[in-house]
């Protein structure tokens, strides 16, 4: 049974992208893995293989892969992913520290997704139905003036009408 998210360190940036690479197969050796992080492109640089191999076992002992030794325990280990994609998506700490480091609003997000290509137009219908059905504010209405002076915490966004969302 896999572990509860909340009671897992979030994975660094490299442990995710060596987790990308366990969802997408159902088990691989630590060289495979090596070959499909070099292939893919995810990572500025390349690593080395050891050092490939110590992500793992990281990964390993916080709980999120599985290492099984070969037949005879003198092959390669195979390493599968014991929690999905979804799960660490979820993850409580992912996320956070975006918005905590980078003061990310949800309007900044978006913005982000659509200027680089994220949001298809399925996306976009969703994203309108869901704003679409959020319950209406309860505090006073922020000016214009405020909006535009950033007082409102959107950093000068516009809204999703106002950007044809």
């Amino acid at each position: 049974m896999p572990p509860l998210m909340s009671s897992l360190a979030a994975p660094s940036k490299i442990e995710l992208e060596i987790l990308a690479v366990l969802w997408d197969r159902p088990s691989a050796t630590g060289r495979a893995i090596d070959e499909a992080l070099r292939a893919s492109g995810g990572l500025r640089r390349p690593l080395a293989y050891t050092t490939v191999t110590t992500y793992l076992d990281r990964l390993v002992q916080k709980g999120y892969v599985h290492r099984q030794a070969s037949g005879d325990g003198r092959g390669p280990a195979v390493y599968t992913a014991v929690v999905s994609r979804e799960a660490v998506r979820d993850h409580p700490d992912l996320l956070a520290r975006l918005v905590r480091v980078f003061h990310l609003t949800p309007a900044a997000f978006l913005h982000w997704c659509q200027a680089h290509g994220q949001l298809c137009p399925q996306e976009t219908a969703a994203l309108r139905r869901l704003v679409h059905d959020l319950p209406e504010p309860t505090a006073a209405p922020i000016s214009t003036s405020d909006r535009e002076a950033g007082h409102d915490g959107s950093h000068g966004e516009r809204s999703m009408t106002e950007r044809g969302l």
